[in-house]
């Protein structure tokens, strides 16, 4: 990154384009979306955590993927610091990144309790570590690559010396979490043959973590991120299937999981058993306004991520070349980045041009209609294009985890992606779809 400033040349500008970076608290490349949005969700989610009083709280927090959310979540973090110690958990950097259970869950969650509080100046006393290392040791040691596990670290040869023998468990525990394997199977069934042993490991680590922060009257938050990169079915089964675990932890938590499991549950609606809170996507035209359309509120808010990170009138002279950029993200924070950044790629010489961004946005367009003809994604486009809503096919739930379509605030409407609406099988589907619509109400 060139230290965080606007970018002078389009070199540089592709260095300051991370789409996959989210921004913390400070970072000078940050910008307030929430006008855009149109949603008091973050709001109303600071309000619940300043105000709730000593029970824990259980919350969802759900968008599209590609929203923000990571950034404004790491920013609500850093803004109630004073009341709260803030554990950022990325759940498919810790375990197993397509598939894993809660077993999974609290085996790398004692690992990031003690490892965090380790590092912000605040161990946890080894009177209550001891006691948790050692049943680990002595019933994971019963299986065949727990053996190996422990005089490895034992002999210090694969854990790095310095670190205390807890962290050392269970960082290889984290290791064998992250894989499919028989070794894996083999210790998490000697762990479920002690069914609440690992809750109660978990809850001693946390109720330690609490008692260090209680004299300064703040709380442990852990904050479950990046559960979105799942299946609906995975989250399901962690969220609802294990929910009695989940809520007998001895700590607020924050999830994330899929818009989709929010609106369509697998089982059960999330909302009985968490706080839901959502994060909309910027909006770039009313409701009503032809797709074209590209301005208030979401405009000068996108333009300005772009200029966080690069001089744009500089580098990106020509303002139907920025507008085109904002129109072709659809309001998508990840999708801006990434098309500014492919579009700075793809220039020639030193500025980027109108024609060289929208041979960037043909060439997404192409890949968006092929996918959209694979898939069999017509006939839903064209009901949500007709009515701003989602309905009973299931492939609507697919459009949104695509972001092929975008949930607004204002009316809580949905639509399609502006690339989408330019192509000629949009205007047909959406005018079959009007079709069908006036046969029901006739």
């Amino acid at each position: 990154m060139a230290g965080n400033h606007p970018a002078q040349s389009l070199s540089d500008a592709t260095k300051n384009l991370l789409p996959d970076v989210p921004l913390r608290e400070g970072d000078p490349w940050y910008v307030d979306l929430a006008p855009a949005r149109g949603d008091k969700g973050l709001v109303l989610l600071e309000r619940l955590f300043r105000t709730k009083g000593i029970a824990f709280e259980f919350v969802v927090f759900v968008s599209h993927r590609g929203a923000g959310k990571s950034t404004e979540l790491l920013r609500f973090e850093h803004g109630i610091r004073e009341k709260y110690e803030s554990l950022h958990y990325n759940a498919n950097q810790e375990m197993n990144p397509d598939e894993f259970d809660v077993e999974d869950f609290l085996i790398t969650l004692c690992r990031s309790i003690e490892s965090h509080m380790r590092e912000v100046g605040m161990m946890i006393p080894i009177n209550v570590i001891k006691p948790v290392e050692d049943w680990f040791s002595e019933h994971v040691v019963t299986t065949t690559l727990g053996k190996e596990f422990i005089a490895s670290i034992q002999s210090g040869f694969e854990i790095k010396a310095e670190l205390p023998f807890f962290a050392k468990l269970f960082t290889s525990l984290s290791f064998l979490v992250k894989r499919k394997s028989e070794h894996k199977d083999e210790v998490k069934a000697v762990l479920r043959k002690y069914p609440g042993a690992l809750l109660g490991a978990v809850n001693n680590l946390l109720d330690s973590a609490r008692d260090i922060l209680a004299p300064n009257g703040r709380q442990l938050l852990v904050v479950v991120d990046n559960l979105d990169r799942y299946s609906p079915k995975v989250v399901d089964s962690f969220l609802i299937g294990s929910r009695d675990t989940l809520r007998k932890l001895h700590c607020n938590m924050i999830f994330t999981p899929p818009l989709d499991l929010h609106l369509q549950p697998v089982s059960e609606d999330l909302s009985k058993y968490y706080t839901p809170f959502s994060l909309p996507s910027p909006k770039l035209r009313n409701r009503n306004d032809p797709y074209s359309t590209v301005g208030a509120p979401g405009l000068e808010p996108l333009l300005n991520v772009l200029r966080k990170r690069m001089e744009l009138d500089k580098l990106i002279p020509e303002k139907s070349a920025q507008q085109r950029l904002v129109l072709a993200s659809g309001g998508s924070v990840r999708e801006l980045i990434a098309l500014a950044r492919l579009a700075a790629l793809n220039a020639d010489g030193s500025i980027t041009t109108a024609k060289d961004v929208e041979q960037v946005v043909i060439k997404e367009r192409s890949d968006i209609r092929d996918k959209l003809d694979i898939g069999g994604y017509w006939n839903a486009l064209g009901h949500v294009g007709a009515t701003k809503r989602l309905d009973a096919n299931p492939k609507c739930l697919s459009l949104l985890y695509h972001r092929y379509v975008f949930h607004y605030n204002g009316e809580n409407w949905y639509d399609v992606h502006p690339l989408i609406a330019e192509m000629p099988s949009f205007a047909k589907a959406v005018t079959k779809a009007k079709s069908e619509l006036g046969k029901i109400a006739t």
